[in-house]
């Protein structure tokens, strides 16, 4: 089956409002992935017009940790884009199949998401949807970071309105809040993410996102330290997660730089 300029190959996932295939360039015989909008979808404008722009906003940031967009079309009857294809899975999975045991692997990973999230925020953007399902995971185990529809740009953005976005396990105090957002907010979520890749679980549960919400602003302790591991390093890597997930966002890093530059340090004591 063609599509455009390309040979469908498989289709290889399905969300909400898009369908993504695997496809084969016919001049060149690369494949890469294509995600549709979906015609069939009611969601109208707000939805294709966040697909759209997240799309263009990968576009714009350049590096390795980060999807790479080659392609993205607007027109009324074919809205996709084309990007590379990972052969890999999501974080989730990893999480999941708890295939992240060694110590290494998963500081290798971590600076590495940190590296990507350093890099969108001097692409002057915040991602604010970052967690497990939005990163990739190559063979290789090299993180791509997906999904920019929740983006904004970094300079002067305060988000006014009552609806919270983003995902309640990964949320920054200050999104719950409505307080201006920044780069920090980002660095809260990646220190959820870093918890759970340890631990196995997120460091706040509840009943409804209400509870959840209430518990990032107002818990003072995780419920299971790292320190308890038998790891004598584990402690530091701890500290780095603890500062990440302040409450207080002035106390946090004040840039994923900062973050990699721990995390680096904690690395080389393996």
């Amino acid at each position: 089956m063609e599509f455009r300029k390309y040979y469908i190959v498989k289709k290889i996932g399905q969300g909400t409002f898009s369908e993504v295939y695997e496809v084969k360039e016919r001049e060149t015989g690369e494949h890469f992935a294509l995600k549709l909008f979906s015609p069939m979808s009611n969601s109208g404008a707000n939805a294709k017009n966040k697909f759209l722009y997240g799309a263009k906003v990968a576009q714009k940031i350049k590096d390795e940790n980060i999807i790479s967009v080659f392609e993205i079309s607007s027109e009324r009857k074919a809205v996709f884009y084309v990007m590379e294809l990972i052969d890999g899975c999501r974080l989730r999975d990893a999480i999941a199949d708890k295939s992240l045991k060694n110590i290494k692997l998963l500081l290798d990973i971590m600076v590495s998401v940190a590296s990507g999230v350093n890099a969108i925020h001097k692409a002057g953007f915040i991602h604010r949807d970052m967690k497990p399902e939005n990163i990739l995971l190559t063979q290789e185990k090299r993180v791509k970071i997906i999904d920019f529809g929740l983006a904004v740009p970094r300079k002067n953005f305060f988000w006014n309105n009552f609806n919270v976005s983003g995902s309640p396990s990964y949320i920054s105090p200050d999104q719950i809040l409505n307080k201006r957002v920044d780069e920090r907010c980002d660095i809260y979520s990646i220190g959820i993410i870093f918890y759970e890749m340890v631990t196995g679980n997120v460091p706040f549960t509840g009943s409804s996102k209400e509870e959840v919400y209430r518990l990032h602003i107002n818990s003072r302790s995780l419920p299971k330290p790292l320190s308890r591991s038998n790891d004598k390093n584990i402690d530091k890597l701890e500290n780095i997660i603890l500062k990440c997930l302040n409450k207080d966002k002035s106390k946090r890093y004040p840039s994923a730089g900062f973050v990699i530059r721990d995390l680096n340090y904690v690395k080389s004591l393996y």
